[in-house]
């Protein structure tokens, strides 16, 4: 199933601004019940912050509160990481159709060769046949006409103008 990117996108935008930040030290900071600051546990357990756009230096909101290390660095790096990972793929993706269109015109270009090699076999026996009261029979005629046709097919797919 296709990631909505969109959607991502739109849960990115309105999650809290960042740079996430998490506790560095082995006592992370934590709020008691009345928001007082209450230093560390020395529990090992980490919080992820952002800062409060209230205008006041230092404010900040707690997004995740005394978990392991690897998940308050999984949290904070996502603010910042999955807007990277939106681009890239947004990126690749672009990269991708323009990739699939090169190769649909280069199949397209083996098709149009293909038919001009065929409808050229066709105008040699159309060619080599007898004369009919001095002129060519009809089936020359429409080897001639499938050959040209053929031609500007394959002329159109090689300036990118059909896919023949």
């Amino acid at each position: 199933m296709p990631l909505d990117l969109e959607a991502i996108r739109k849960r990115e935008q309105a999650a809290t601004p960042g740079p996430w930040q998490y506790d560095e030290g082995q006592t992370p900071f934590y709020n008691d019940a009345e928001g007082r600051s209450c230093g560390g546990l020395g529990n090992g357990l980490w919080s992820v912050f952002a800062d409060l756009e209230d205008g006041d230096e230092g404010d900040t909101y707690t997004i995740f509160e005394q978990g392991p290390k690897a998940d308050a660095l999984f949290i904070a790096h996502a603010r910042t990481d999955i807007p990277a990972l939106l681009a890239e793929l947004t990126t690749t993706r672009a990269m991708l159709v323009d990739a699939l269109a090169e190769a649909e015109r280069g199949h397209a270009i083996e098709r149009a060769a293909k038919a001009v090699v065929e409808a050229d076999a066709a105008f040699e026996v159309a060619w080599n046949l007898p004369l009919r009261d001095g002129r060519r029979p009809d089936l020359f005629w429409s080897a001639s006409d499938r050959l040209t046709a053929a031609t500007k097919a394959l002329r159109a797919a090689l300036e990118g103008k059909a896919n023949a």
